[in-house]
C-alpha cells in the first residue's frame, strides 16, 4: 500500500493504479511501494510482457477515474467479511477487528476497495494529472511503473 502518511492524492492514485494492473494482469506478485510527495515507484514481479500500449492505457484508465470525480469514503468492515472481500488482507494485522476499509466510488461504480489506514483524497477529482512517465522491466521478470500526480 505505500507509506500511510504519503501525499493523498497520491496514496490513493496508488490504490487505483494497484487495481488497475492487477485487473490488466492478474499473475503480478511481489508489490513493492515507495512513496514520496508527488511520485511513488511500484515494483513487481510479472513474467510475461509489458509495452508501451500497456503503459498508455494504464494512465489513460487512472486519468478518468480521476476526471470521474468519484467519492473516496472510510469505513469499516468485521474482519470475517473484510477476509471474504478485500484483495490485500494479507498486509493487515491478525487482531485487527473491524477492519478499516477506504472505497473509492460508490455503487455500481465502484473503482477500489482495499483495507488502509492511511489518508486519502475525499474525491478522485483531487488527484490531479495522474502520469505513469515510465514503465519498465528493471531485470528479467521485474518491473516498474513510476507514478506522479499533480
Amino acid at each position: 500500500m505505500g507509506a500511510h502518511t504519503a501525499h493523498p492524492p497520491l496514496h490513493t492514485a496508488e490504490h487505483l493504479l494497484t487495481r488497475l494492473l492487477h485487473e490488466r494482469f492478474p499473475d503480478l506478485t511481489d508489490f513493492q511501494t515507495r512513496l514520496k510527495s508527488r511520485k511513488g515507484v511500484i515494483s513487481f514481479t510479472y513474467g510475461g510482457r509489458m509495452t508501451e500500449a500497456d503503459r498508455l492505457a494504464l494512465e489513460q484508465a487512472l486519468q478518468q477515474i480521476s476526471a470521474d470525480a468519484l467519492p473516496v469514503t472510510v469505513g469499516f468492515l468485521p474482519r470475517a467479511e473484510a477476509e471474504a472481500r478485500l484483495p490485500n488482507m494479507f498486509q493487515v494485522p491478525d487482531d485487527a477487528d473491524p477492519v478499516r476499509v477506504v472505497r473509492v466510488g460508490e455503487g455500481e461504480k465502484v473503482a477500489d476497495e482495499r483495507a488502509c489506514i492511511g489518508t486519502h483524497v475525499a474525491n478522485t477529482a483531487e488527484i490531479v494529472n495522474p502520469r505513469l512517465p515510465t514503465l519498465r522491466e528493471e531485470e528479467p521478470g521485474r518491473w516498474r511503473v513510476t507514478l506522479v500526480v499533480g
